[in-house]
């Protein structure tokens, strides 16, 4: 299924939606939903107009034992499900700043065999992490404006090899979640394709520093 359909078998009948939200807010106790807050982010997916998309939604054990800062100590963490965009070639790509457009025509995967409402509350988290969608575009011109701003001379490094202009670190301090995106490039490396951020597996990245 894709993520509309997800979507649709949660939200077919109310009390599937408030099963759904109450399987998500036990998941996810720090970041609960109201089912008047997801039926909302349903209603936004629904009325999205559909995008071409060349990734899946795929979700996957992230072993930290994997893990290094850039300056090769550990990174001290119990692993969790991750949610990636997935391409033919087995790449992985963030996908908190992808249109829902795309998102919702995506196909949904996992590493091992996962309940429905596991596989929803994870897919659903990610969706809404950074808002609805016109909260998403205001991060996806925030993040644009602090790529364009490693080009420049005048810069501040708010984490080792993260260099953004005075104006996003000044927002940083202000918007926890643009924050928390930007400080996780330390462990990611952007390329060329549009607004996913291209991530790495550690041994490659230490081939590039």
């Amino acid at each position: 299924m894709n993520v509309l359909e997800y979507f649709d078998q949660a939200f077919e009948e109310p009390e599937t939606g408030e099963a759904f939200v109450e399987h998500y807010n036990k998941l996810f106790p720090d970041h609960t939903i109201t089912l008047e807050e997801a039926v909302v982010s349903y209603q936004t997916l629904q009325a999205e107009p559909e995008l071409d998309t060349d990734l899946s939604c795929y979700i996957y054990w992230e072993d930290p034992e994997n893990w290094r800062k850039r300056d090769g100590s550990e990174i001290e963490h119990d692993g969790y499900f991750n949610v990636v965009g997935l391409d033919d070639e087995g790449e992985h790509y963030s996908i908190d700043l992808v249109p829902w457009g795309e998102w919702k025509a995506m196909e949904v995967t996992t590493d091992t065999p996962m309940p429905f409402l596991d596989t929803l509350s994870y897919v659903y988290h990610d969706l809404t992490w950074m808002g609805l969608p016109e909260e998403q575009a205001k991060k996806r011109q925030e993040i644009a404006s602090m790529m364009e701003s490693i080009n420049t001379s005048e810069t501040i490094e708010v984490a080792p090899g993260i260099l953004v202009s005075p104006a996003v670190a000044a927002q940083m301090e202000k918007d926890g979640d643009l924050n928390e995106l930007i400080r996780g490039m330390t462990f990611h490396q952007v390329v060329g394709k549009g607004e996913r951020v291209r991530m790495f597996a550690e041994e490659e990245d230490e081939k590039d520093t």
